[in-house]
């Protein structure tokens, strides 16, 4: 009997080895094509120039990209939800087609 329990106890961290290996070298492979974070610290997004009239009206933008600050909490869920999904299919689409 100790002789099957050494057996069994083997073949369960061999298991759990291969499992954490496999995992470890899938993550290394796609984390490859990942873009640097590191970018992130010193972004500085395109900004605009708006000019106003005296009463306040807006005269004129200029910009390459329009961009407004929204805060997370003004974005309806449903569209974050779109989002993910949208998201979680161009990369399936990419990906795989």
């Amino acid at each position: 009997m100790p002789g099957f329990i050494k057996k069994i106890s083997i073949v369960i961290l061999s298991t759990f080895f291969v499992l954490f290996v496999t995992i470890f070298l899938i993550l290394w492979v796609f984390s490859n094509d990942l873009p640097n974070y590191k970018f992130l610290l010193n972004y500085e997004p395109p900004v605009s120039s708006r000019v106003h009239a005296g009463d306040g009206q807006l005269v004129a933008e200029f910009a390459l990209q329009k961009r407004l600050f929204v805060p997370f909490e003004a974005i309806p869920k449903n569209v974050i939800k779109r989002q993910k999904t949208m998201t979680l299919s161009t990369d399936i689409n990419k990906c795989c087609l």
